[in-house]
């Protein structure tokens, strides 16, 4: 074939040339064979295949996501190494706050106390102040500095404080606190720093010891007691500061079997706290508790006073605190005494004390010359009116002493179970001598012993003998007196004398109260008027708390309370009223009666007995009226 032909013959469409031209397809066939290279080199052919037919939009937006990738992953590299940087410009192990000062003080005792802070970091700290946590035995005295934040807290306001800065805070103030006691200071100072939003706090602390006490405390209590037997524990406080202390408080905590039976002065708060009030710079006092003390044999007793005073929702917060422990020990002997058939009793003036003492060897043996002693610690009792059968009278310490020879044989052998008993008498003065406000709350205390040479000892010990103490009161002598008259200089009376009938006469009416040793409280004086008086309605003092009842007639007089000495060191406490009288037909030729009976009632503060005092009814015979004559007392008739 011509390459005319050949030409022709390609190019006719219905050629068979390029069919005759196929061959088998073998493994060397080059479209069955995969490409030399790896699958990633498919993946970047084909890569370059589309973008070989990307447009100049496309690759110039594939160019700005680009570069945002990159601007992002160069941003998160500067991002943290800046916050790295901030990071570093701050620890709080480079932030210090601490206290410098005294760690021994006296109290009452100004002392000044510097808070140290400090800030090492390259960042500010913001919104600082330090939180200063004292106990309330502190009393600051800079208050422009220390803001009060609570019990035993003030706050310090610093503000900021700059990168490497430092400052310091003064305090200054008072201890009081018992001596020894142990306190401290703790300062928080809390911050924000300038490159965080977070509170922080840096702490210190300060221990204080106190060597002194404000305010002088003893107690003295019994070294021993036997089994059941008496105790009397003694306080005493003074104020030794250079400041008033205001609403102070004592309590005691008694031990376990202690029986309390009475205080001098008397509790504020049921048997074991005092209201000592205001105790001004040098002012003492003294309390005496007794009672007695159950125990075994060997038990120690520990009894603990504290003084101080509360704040609103505390504690109290103590100036000062002792103990004392006394040891029970046993005793061969009992013994008891009475006044009068009881122990702790009251007296009153005029009244004979009838005394008896009992006395029983309790012991496995028999106990040789054995001596009974009473002393008698009085300034009220009659000693010269001693009536006393046996025995001897000493009248430079008020005692008596009972021996073997010559009063009582049985006292050369007490055996072991045998008792016997020692009595005597001694009246009560009829007049006692007020010369003074401190002359008041008499009391007279007996002491009786028992001893003998068989009485066991023991080493470094007192020798034990058998004691036991009573305490006699005096009951407050009160005297009502109840008067009346016609011619009075504060009230004006009016009307006939003698009294007439069927006309209208008034009188004045006095209550007058004197009182001699103890002070009295809840005192009222009350009485009634006839169904034919009448109640005027004037008092004199106008001040003075009188009521009355028209329905009852009944007159009260609300006293209150009445001081010891009332009517003694100075004039009696008295009061004044108006009332009348109009005398009916059956009551010509008498007397007519004004007012019925007066009664006082009240209570003894020192003895805490009740009082009552009652006088007869006022009629119209006014014999303490000197103006009147007995011509002028009954009741006459009309035209008489």
């Amino acid at each position: 074939m011509s390459l005319k032909d050949l030409n022709e013959e390609l190019y006719r469409p219905d050629s068979d040339i390029e069919e005759k031209r196929k061959h088998e397809e073998s493994q060397f066939t080059p479209s069955s064979q995969k490409h030399a290279g790896t699958e990633e080199f498919q993946e970047e052919k084909k890569w370059k295949i589309l973008n070989f037919h990307l447009d100049e939009n496309q690759k110039k937006a594939l160019k700005i996501a680009g570069g945002i990738i990159a601007f992002i992953f160069i941003s998160s590299i500067i991002f943290v190494a800046v916050s790295k940087f901030k990071q570093s410009a701050f620890s709080d192990e480079r932030v210090a706050v601490e206290i410098e000062g005294a760690k021994k003080v006296e109290s009452n005792q100004l002392v000044e106390y510097k808070i140290k802070y400090k800030n090492d970091n390259r960042a500010s700290l913001k919104n600082a102040e330090i939180l200063l946590i004292h106990t309330e035995n502190f009393y600051p005295e800079n208050q422009d500095i220390l803001k009060p934040s609570g019990r035993g807290m003030s706050k310090i306001n610093i503000g900021e404080i700059k990168s490497r800065a430092k400052g310091e805070i003064t305090v200054k103030g008072k201890f009081y606190a018992p001596e020894s006691s142990e306190l401290y200071f703790n300062a928080e100072l809390k911050y924000v720093p300038s490159n965080f939003n977070s509170l922080f706090q840096s702490k210190s602390q300060l221990g204080i010891e106190i060597n002194s006490s404000p305010i002088f405390l003893s107690l003295k209590a019994p070294h021993e007691a036997s089994q059941s037997g008496e105790v009397e524990y003694v306080i005493n406080y003074e104020n030794f500061s250079s400041r008033d202390f205001e609403n102070l408080i004592l309590e005691a905590e008694y031990p376990q079997g202690f029986n309390f039976k009475e205080a001098e002065p008397r509790p504020s708060k049921e048997n074991y706290s005092w209201d000592l009030e205001n105790l001004k710079i040098g002012q003492k006092g003294e309390i005496k508790i007794r009672g007695s003390l159950e125990g075994s044999k060997d038990e120690v007793k520990i009894i603990k006073i504290k003084l101080g005073l509360y704040k609103a929702g505390s504690d109290l917060i103590v100036y000062n605190e002792k103990e004392k422990a006394t040891k029970i020990v046993a005793s061969p002997i009992f013994i008891s005494q009475t006044a009068n058939g009881g122990k702790n009793i009251s007296l009153n003036q005029g009244e004979n004390i009838n005394y008896v003492l009992t006395y029983r060897n309790e012991g496995s043996i028999g106990l040789r010359d054995v001596i009974i002693t009473v002393e008698i610690k009085s300034s009220i009792l009659d000693f010269s009116k001693l009536n006393l059968k046996n025995g001897a009278y000493k009248s430079s310490n008020h005692s008596i002493i009972w021996k073997a020879a010559p009063d009582i044989p049985e006292l050369a052998s007490l055996e072991a179970g045998e008792e016997g008993k020692v009595s005597f008498s001694v009246p009560v003065k009829e007049r006692i001598e007020i010369n003074e406000e401190s002359d008041k709350n008499f009391v007279t205390e007996i002491i009786a012993k028992v001893d003998s040479p068989d009485i066991a000892t023991y080493l470094g010990a007192e020798r034990l003998v058998a004691s036991e103490k009573i305490y006699l009161k005096l009951n407050s002598k009160v005297i009502l007196e109840a008067t009346g008259y016609y011619n009075n200089s504060n009230i004006t009376n009016t009307g006939p004398l003698p009294p007439r009938i069927g006309e209208e006469t008034t009188y004045a009416l006095h209550w007058l109260i004197t009182n001699i040793s103890n002070d009295l409280v809840d005192v009222k004086v009350e009485a009634a008027l006839p169904t034919w008086g009448r109640w005027k309605n004037e008092i004199y003092p106008k001040n003075e708390n009188i009521e009355f009842n028209s329905r009852t007639n009944k007159i009260v007089w609300n006293v209150g309370n009445v001081g010891s000495g009332t009517g003694v060191l100075d004039h009696p406490r008295e009061v004044s009223f108006r009332v009348s009288v109009v005398p009916e037909i059956n009551q010509v030729g008498k007397q007519i009666e004004i007012l019925s009976s007066s009664v006082l009632t009240a209570k003894d503060e020192f003895t805490g007995n009740e009082i009552r005092k009652e006088v007869e009814a006022k009629t119209s015979a006014l014999k303490e009226d000197i103006s009147l004559d007995s011509a002028m007392y009954k009741v006459v008739n009309i035209g008489e």
